[in-house]
């Protein structure tokens, strides 16, 4: 579990610095992940693959369609605490996980924050529309 820890500590590092995001990874996300990211032969060796599929991977997904913006706490759950949570929560946004049509309650997920009609997501499409260049035509 050590060097999962390690390997998620780096990827929130690199969220902090270029995101403004705070990591927040439950105790059984990380469990999975140290599980998948570990095996007999190869030690940790496939710990920065999974990490790459079953993390980064949703989340530049959430990231590109505004489900997690600037400043934002990103959560990262199992599959059943997710669940767990919809029920719970009617406002609950919902998540995204590298296992498509996967029921595996310990599939890892990134939860989504916003969705389309938020006035977050609306903002971070304005600017993210104004930071665009637009080519010189004047010749």
């Amino acid at each position: 579990g050590k060097i999962a820890e390690m390997g998620i500590i780096d990827v929130a590092k690199r969220l902090e610095e270029g995101q403004n995001m705070t990591l927040d990874v439950s105790p059984s996300a990380m469990d999975c992940l140290a599980e998948k990211g570990y095996d007999v032969v190869y030690g940790a060796r496939p710990l920065k693959r999974v990490l790459a599929k079953d993390l980064l991977n949703p989340l530049s997904r959430l990231v590109l369609d505004h489900g997690v913006v600037d400043g934002d706490l990103v959560q990262v759950r199992t599959r059943a605490e997710a669940d767990a949570m919809a029920k719970d929560d009617p406002q609950f946004s919902g998540y995204v996980s590298s296992q498509v049509n996967s029921v595996d309650k310990n599939d890892v997920v990134v939860l989504r924050n916003h969705t389309k009609g938020d006035s977050k997501v609306i903002d971070a499409e304005e600017e993210s529309q104004a930071t665009e260049s637009v080519p010189d035509t004047d010749d």
